[in-house]
């Protein structure tokens, strides 16, 4: 009696040991997969970092804009070439994105830029 009971408990503990192993092997499989992800996406975030400086350099060149980040989800858009008396004088104005319909703060009116 006593040893078919010590033989049910070491065949508990092997199944025990098997499902934490199978257990062990599933997180492994899904962390490996997940670093696998994460290194696609950042080689992704790479390439397009890559391309988005020229763009932007080429849009500020040809468009006399300069387009910057001044916090986070806040975006500020200067511009000159728009008064004819003085063509580098600089206008501008923010974009608040922190939602989805975009806010703007000091945006001038095209009476007020032709008046200057």
């Amino acid at each position: 009696m006593l040893t078919e009971h010590r033989q049910i408990m070491l065949n508990q503990i092997e199944e025990t040991r098997q499902a934490i192993q199978r257990k062990r092997e599933r997180i492994r499989n899904c962390i490996q997969h997940l670093i696998l992800e994460s290194s696609l996406e950042r080689q992704a975030l790479a390439a397009q970092a890559s391309k988005n400086g020229p763009e932007l350099s080429f849009w500020e060149e040809h468009l006399a804009v300069k387009l910057e980040g001044i916090r986070e989800d806040a975006l500020r858009i200067s511009y000159t070439h728009i008064n004819e008396n003085d063509w580098m004088r600089e206008y501008s104005f923010t974009i608040d994105l922190t939602s989805r319909e975009y806010k703007g703060a000091g945006i001038p009116t095209l009476t007020l830029i032709i008046s200057h």
